[in-house]
């Protein structure tokens, strides 16, 4: 079975302070921004990195790690939440849908199972603007005027339910303000960065725009 302790670079009898500060340096190191390996190779080492920290850093755990090795850690398998959550801090970004953590030769790689229902922008040939990566790191980011945005995903019954009353609003105030909306099944690098893990009804404002 794998060596959590040799993966993140401790003894065996080191603290959770040491840990966690081996984990912060080998989780950056292989962070797809700084790695200088190819891409699989990364997400292997991350993911490995990942799971050793998760292990090591719960107390329960750990001892059975130590008393039985990988083995006795129900087969090693990461529950879905946990799958997510490496996802997010290595791709910075919402997956779509549920991931699994897969084996492919010697490596193992995220893939996302991808959400059902539609993905398709939902404001097209509207005063609503939709809202690319680089529309929204140009207009929205770097902004002069007052944009207010709508974060929404295309299957959720919510977003739709409010469509037509944006529409509307829009419409009114076409003139005074810049409405747009960000499709989070299409630019979830846009929602990663913006925090947007769920869309919602709740009206926010942030640094970089108001949120809808």
């Amino acid at each position: 079975g794998a060596d959590y302790y040799a993966i993140l670079g401790v003894a065996r009898n080191a603290d959770q302070a040491a840990i966690k500060k081996a984990y912060r340096a080998k989780s950056l190191e292989y962070h797809p921004d700084k790695c200088s390996d190819d891409k699989e190779e990364c997400q292997t080492k991350f993911i490995e990195v990942s799971t050793a920290y998760e292990v090591l850093s719960d107390a329960e755990k750990r001892k059975v790690y130590d008393q039985h090795g990988e083995e006795g850690l129900k087969e090693g398998h990461q529950s879905n939440e946990q799958a997510k959550a490496m996802f997010r801090q290595y791709f910075g970004r919402e997956p779509d849908g549920n991931v699994k953590i897969i084996r492919r030769g010697g490596q193992m790689m995220f893939m996302e199972e991808g959400e059902p229902g539609p993905k398709e922008d939902i404001y097209g040939n509207t005063n609503v603007v939709e809202l690319t990566s680089d529309l929204y790191n140009s207009q929205i980011n770097d902004r002069i005027e007052p944009w207010l945005v709508q974060f929404y995903k295309p299957n959720n019954d919510e977003s739709r339910e409010v469509k037509p009353e944006y529409i509307k609003f829009a419409d009114t105030f076409k003139d005074f303000l810049n409405v747009g909306a960000v499709n989070c099944r299409q630019q979830r690098d846009v929602c990663g960065k913006a925090s947007i893990n769920e869309p919602g009804p709740k009206l926010l404002q942030t640094r970089e725009a108001l949120l809808l």
